[in-house]
């Protein structure tokens, strides 16, 4: 089984679990962000995916709206799932409280063309 092989990832795990659970696509899984989800009325919005671009030499992953505008959604958690993400989360609590500044936070960054707009490029 898939799960064993990675039982110790919860990262792969959660994101796993999350498509079969969903039926989301791997980029709209990828994209997701804590304010995505609602534990208490168990629920996901779906509002954007991580795009394929060219190599960027810092390591970025881009954002992008969904597939179709239809694909905005939002989707219903089931409890396996919902125990899945809580203790998920609680895991990564317990990891800031222990790495403190040497915890990795990853956020959005608005990428800007040499006139200021903001661009996908």
């Amino acid at each position: 089984m898939i799960l064993l092989r990675f039982k110790n990832n919860y990262t792969f795990t959660c994101s796993f679990l999350t498509a079969c659970f969903t039926g989301m696509r791997t980029g709209e899984v990828l994209a997701l962000t804590w304010n995505d989800i609602d534990l208490e009325n168990q629920t996901i919005k779906v509002n954007k995916t991580v795009y394929a671009k060219k190599k960027d030499e810092r390591g970025r992953w881009y954002l992008g709206t969904t597939k179709t505008e239809g694909s905005c959604r939002e989707v219903y958690i089931c409890d396996t799932l919902k125990i899945a993400l809580q203790n998920y989360k609680k895991s990564q609590e317990k990891n800031k409280g222990f790495y403190k500044k040497r915890y990795y936070n990853y956020y959005l960054e608005e990428i800007k063309n040499k006139y200021g707009k903001i661009t996908n490029n």
